[in-house]
């Protein structure tokens, strides 16, 4: 129900404005929930944008605090400022809503916790698609926890930024759109728009988006920082529907569009980054879940043309072993008992657990040794065993390697040890290592 008066436009969407609306440059849209504490410092950085033909369009998504309040005392010192409210929807929903209110040439999205770096952000990224004659335009993701450092995907915006140009298909990217700009009229003539997921909402947005833009540009330069916040990663059995939802999107629109780096990109997301998450959030019961799971498991059957491929999480859970005391452990314990000698590659917190493991049933006196990529210079044990670097290890006759590390970690190591031929290794489940069983 809506609780004001305003200006009226399509599909009963209103809005509270405080002065006529002109032309814009650029629209940027940014959905607020309880945001109070940092909204002032977000919308403050786009006040002071170079670019000063631009507006702002708040989207309260519900809050229950004082946000609305902020906003309406902002807007009585610049008419820039749009409030439009709506009931709890989420973020893809508001964020929808503010493309269908946006005037402007561009658009962009920034959340209500996050800031422009740059007082002439927006000008450099307007300047770049311009210049360019592309329709969208990106830069490196800065992440404020304690202190602003540049997110692990500045390496790969530098080496994009020198390219130039950049063909999506060559690029396919699913990840950090608030660093992008886009011009409005492809995202409404192709009618590009959020899935309305409570997570997992971003990706399709962005392959979406840059897909029918077919070429862009991106800049090295920081000028998005994102508020890490510290706080420990959760999946609600809600969100964990909406990340399958959400998945299964990208992989039906790789497929379709034959997208093979996508299709990879999303898999290996299912697999290893979301895998244990997922399989601590359903069960063989929860049958919406499970069947999101087996479509997933299915188009990768049909794309990698196998005979029969079951997605990660989906084998874990259909399994029930893998929470411990069941036919995985079993089958583990019976490899490691097989093995002359056991190699364990890993030195973190699943290296340690692994090797509890085995000396919980008096099997550490098979370890030779734990393999790590690169150690330091003072490392010579780990749990007291010797630690070598991988170039310096030479594998033994019958000795199994054990890979005790996180999904994606594990998939640089798996190249690692493909490459040097080193063919007789063993991955330990991660929801295995997880439960610490």
């Amino acid at each position: 129900m809506e609780r004001f008066c305003g200006e009226r436009l399509e599909n009963n969407i209103m809005l509270e404005s405080g002065a006529e609306r002109t032309m814009v440059k650029i629209s940027i849209i940014i959905p607020i929930f309880n945001n109070e504490e940092y909204l002032e410092q977000c919308i403050e950085s786009v006040q002071r944008q170079t670019v000063k033909e631009l507006e702002i369009i708040c989207v309260d998504d519900g809050s229950k605090d004082q946000s609305a309040e902020l906003i309406r005392r902002l807007r009585q010192e610049d008419a820039r400022i749009i409030l439009h409210q709506q009931e709890n929807r989420g973020a893809a929903a508001a964020r929808n809503v503010g493309i269908q209110l946006a005037g402007g040439e561009y658009i962009a999205f920034l959340d209500a916790d996050d800031y422009y770096r740059q007082e002439d952000a927006l000008r450099q990224m307007i300047d770049c698609c311009e210049k360019n004659q592309v329709k969208a335009c990106g830069s490196v993701m800065y992440l404020l926890q304690g202190e602003e450092k540049p997110a692990p995907s500045a390496k790969l915006v530098k080496k994009m930024a020198e390219e130039g140009i950049l063909a999506y298909r060559n690029y396919q990217l699913d990840y950090d759109f608030t660093t992008f700009i886009f011009k409005r009229e492809m995202i409404l003539e192709d009618h590009i728009r959020f899935p309305e997921y409570r997570y997992f909402e971003d990706p399709p947005f962005l392959t979406q988006a840059l897909d029918k833009a077919e070429y862009f540009c991106m800049m090295d330069v920081g000028l998005y920082c994102y508020r890490k916040m510290d706080v420990a990663f959760k999946l609600t059995r809600e969100k964990t529907k909406d990340l399958l939802r959400g998945l299964l999107d990208n992989l039906n629109y790789a497929k379709e569009h034959q997208l093979a780096d996508l299709f990879g990109k999303t898999l290996d997301r299912l697999e290893y980054e979301y895998g244990t998450y997922i399989y601590h959030n359903i069960t063989s019961e929860d049958t919406e879940e499970i069947k999101l799971l087996t479509e997933a498991g299915n188009i990768a059957a049909e794309h990698l043309q196998c005979e029969k491929y079951v997605v990660r999480p989906l084998r874990m859970i259909l399994d029930g072993a893998y929470a411990g005391g069941g036919a995985y452990e079993d089958a583990l314990r019976k490899k490691v008992q097989e093995a002359d000698s056991v190699a364990v590659y890993g030195a973190g917190k699943f290296g340690k657990r692994f090797l509890d493991y085995l000396k919980k049933y008096q099997l550490d006196k098979k370890v030779s040794c734990v393999i790590v990529s690169k150690k330091s210079n003072e490392e010579t044990m780990f749990a007291g065993i010797p630690i070598l670097e991988l170039k310096d290890y030479r594998k033994k006759t019958g000795e199994v390697i054990f890979v005790a590390m996180g999904g994606m970690n594990y998939k640089a190591v798996k190249k690692e040890l493909d490459q040097r031929k080193i063919l007789d290794y063993e991955p330990v489940d991660e929801v295995f290592l997880e439960t610490g069983r």
